[in-house]
């Protein structure tokens, strides 16, 4: 596939993605090589990031790109939005995300050792939410189920990666490993 037209069927999937595709997402259905893809995406965001009155930004967001609105024009597009999702967090769905964020993968079990406290709504409420999700079971008696945080969640918080967390009082700052989510 020719440069120009590559760039082009990339932002069109992008644009309608919602969520981001992976390069090899792209290179499958695109028929491309992975590197073409890279390239092309890189040209992409160079040509956003070169105009100013542009709303649209390209950004990886983990291993996915994704096409989003500039910051800038935050206000208008929530302007334009009926009913923009807010989320009103508890004390109790802040702790038990926090114990997701920095602990995943973690079961609800360990939430509950951590919390003290039984907390299945709770982690219902947040996956509802698009937070949290299952990422797989733990390979130990009954199988339980594992979570970790969503792209959702880095999205609200404005972090690319879980590396972008702040460190915990009293930890030590990572040395910059990649964390998977």
């Amino acid at each position: 596939m020719e440069k120009d037209k590559l760039s082009g069927a990339i932002e069109a999937m992008l644009f309608v993605s919602g969520d981001g595709v992976t390069v090899e997402e792209l290179a499958a259905i695109l028929e491309a090589t992975q590197a073409d893809v890279s390239i092309a995406a890189g040209e992409l965001a160079s040509q956003y990031a070169a105009a100013a009155g542009r709303g649209l930004c390209l950004r990886q967001l983990e291993d996915k790109l994704i096409l989003e609105t500039k910051p800038a024009f935050a206000r208008e597009v929530e302007a334009i939005l009926i009913a923009p999702k807010q989320y009103t967090l508890s004390q109790a769905a802040l702790e038990t995300l926090s114990i997701v964020a920095y602990q995943q993968p973690v079961t609800r079990g360990e939430i509950e050792r951590i919390r003290g406290v039984q907390c299945s709504y709770v982690v219902h409420m947040l996956q509802k939410n698009g937070l949290i999700e299952e990422t797989g079971r733990r390979d130990t008696l009954g199988r339980p189920v594992e979570f970790g945080v969503t792209q959702e969640f880095l999205r609200i918080f404005g972090l690319s990666s879980r590396n972008q967390l702040p460190p915990l009082p009293g930890q030590p700052e990572e040395s910059g490993e990649e964390q998977a989510i």
